[in-house]
């Protein structure tokens, strides 16, 4: 009997490996070379084809690779469809092989690579050059599908690219149809998206819903976006951000680098960000660094990063902004978005961010359905003086619905103003530090301007706590407010040693618990890896002192 049982098994687990390998087994390698032959077979590198034409002329099945030869271009557009398609388990891989580097697949015009209700592909270890950014008319990498009955195609993958020189996005995927099918399992590893004009990375789908997304789990992480222009001709809508995506249930965007996109953004009504989210559910940005990032003459916005209309359970969390013509960290609802709620801004630190048309460092801007359940603490922000407009440590455009903050350091110098608002309703504070260096402490709150905490306490009843007063305006004695730069590495944003607090300061220990108080987690660290807390109580601002 214990034989049978063993034969009945060992014949179970064959018939298993079969399965699982047969995709496998009918895989085929394909080579493509400057010295192959288009009549050639292709299956090895003595035999290679010659050119993208030939490529695009086959179908390919799950598990198959496309070789290109390393180091040297290949002129065309490569183009996949729903035939093309790889599994989740068995991608089609496009890669490079030999020596001499990565290969370069160059669109003179048109996609560098075209995919049409097709998923499955692994893109890694290869670049996508287009004639520039003024004269192509494509984007790099175009993934793109309008299947019918909410389906997800399966893992898109691109690692190790870099992809430059589009007249369009660097990398686009979208999705266009009222079942809001889409794409699900998306990653974008070590690519650099670059000099490119509409946007560097574009993931969108159809228009927004209360209820159900167009893709699902989107990771985005150790990548840089940097150069993408915005087009000046384009008026319908903005243009020129790092990287943006929508329309998600599921997104991380992590340890990236966005810097100097955005200055030729022409639309009027909203502008670039280096990174931010926009219909989505479920995200996370963290651990990246966004500088320098810049908006057109006529448009608003080239801020760092930013929660976008209809975005709802999601964080910002452990980010270096700084220097940038936007806001460092926005909060915003646009008309006909999706609603607003239950977002975090935590742990992040902004320096002189708002050069342009009067930012914040953080920004809210309800200009919709309304920014509900937001919860702002234990950032730190500097704001000095800008050579154009008045920036602020905090700006608050238009009223909301419980939107707090607790144990932020607000920094500003030459009289920019600590808190400006017009429309005050549904904003709460509570045990922050308001610090101007220079002595000139200015905050606009409705019709009025206040001089002093006390002050601004007792006119608006902010600072306040069941009739206590908190908060502080004192020196929060950082190691050197100001003088962060730029890190350009977000595997070393722990070394941004400006905004550690000195031994001495009077903030440490003096936050919130958030849990005791509203409810409220506030993770388990703070911006440079230190646990939270440390000791009994909290400290205020993004670093938590570690003796």
């Amino acid at each position: 009997m214990r034989m049978l049982i063993k034969l009945r098994f060992d014949l179970l687990a064959l018939v298993i490996l079969i399965v699982l390998t047969s995709s496998v087994v009918n895989a085929t390698d394909y080579y493509v070379s400057p010295k192959g032959n288009n009549a050639n077979a292709g299956t090895s590198s003595a035999v290679p084809w010659r050119t993208i034409s030939r490529v695009n002329k086959e179908t390919f099945s799950p598990g198959d690779h496309i070789y290109f030869k390393g180091g040297y271009r290949f002129y065309g557009n490569l183009s996949f469809d729903r035939s093309d398609s790889g599994t989740a388990t068995n991608p089609v891989t496009i890669t490079s092989y030999g020596g001499g580097g990565r290969a370069i697949i160059a669109a003179i015009t048109g996609h560098g690579l075209y995919a049409y209700n097709c998923a499955g592909l692994v893109i890694r270890n290869i670049n996508f050059t287009g004639s520039g950014p003024t004269k192509n008319t494509g984007s790099g990498i175009f993934f793109y599908m309008d299947l019918g009955g909410a389906v997800k195609l399966n893992r898109i993958y691109i690692n190790k690219v870099d992809v430059s020189g589009f007249g369009e996005e660097g990398i686009s995927i979208g999705s266009w149809h009222v079942s809001r099918s889409g794409f699900r399992n998306v990653r974008i590893t070590q690519t650099r998206v670059f000099n490119n004009r509409i946007n560097g990375l574009d993931v969108w789908g159809y228009r927004p819903s209360t209820t159900a997304w167009s893709h699902q789990n989107v990771f985005v992480s150790n990548c840089k976006f940097f150069d993408n222009s915005g087009d000046p001709n384009k008026i319908d809508t903005h243009s020129g951000s790092g990287a943006m995506i929508g329309n998600t249930d599921g997104v991380r965007i992590q340890y990236c680098e966005a810097y100097h996109n955005g200055w030729l953004c022409n639309y009027t009504e909203g502008g670039p960000v280096g990174i931010w989210v926009w219909d989505s559910n479920n995200a996370v940005i963290q651990f990246n660094e966004s500088h320098h990032n810049l908006t057109g003459s006529n448009s608003v916005d080239g801020g760092g990063f930013d929660l976008d209309g209809g975005v709802r359970n999601s964080v910002m969390q452990y980010n270096y902004s700084h220097d940038n013509e936007g806001s460092g960290f926005l909060a915003a609802q646009y008309p006909g978005a999706a609603p607003f709620f239950n977002n975090t801004i935590r742990y992040n630190i902004s320096q002189n961010d708002g050069r342009e048309h009067g930012h914040g460092g953080i920004q809210v801007w309800n200009g919709g359905s309304g920014i509900n359940n937001l919860q702002i603490y234990n950032n730190t922000v500097y704001t000095s003086p800008a050579s154009t407009g008045s920036p602020s440590a905090v700006k608050l455009i238009y009223n909301a619905n419980n939107v707090s903050f607790y144990n932020n350091i607000f920094i500003t110098k030459g009289g920019s103003r600590l808190v400006n608002t017009y429309q005050s309703s549904g904003f709460s504070f509570k045990g922050n530090n308001y610090y101007a260096e220079d002595g000139k402490f200015r905050i606009r709150w409705g019709d009025k301007n206040y001089t002093s905490l006390p002050g601004w306490r007792s006119g608006t009843g902010q600072e306040m706590l069941s009739g206590v007063s908190v908060g502080s305006s004192i020196n929060p004695l950082l190691v050197n407010a100001g003088g962060g730069g730029t890190i350009g590495n977000t595997l070393r944003l722990n070394t941004l040693t400006a905004y550690r607090l000195q031994p001495s300061s009077p903030l440490i220990q003096a936050g919130f618990d958030l849990f005791s108080l509203s409810g409220i987690d506030q993770g388990n660290r703070d911006f440079y890896g230190n646990a939270v807390p440390l000791v009994e109580r909290f400290d205020v601002g993004a670093h938590e002192f570690s003796p």
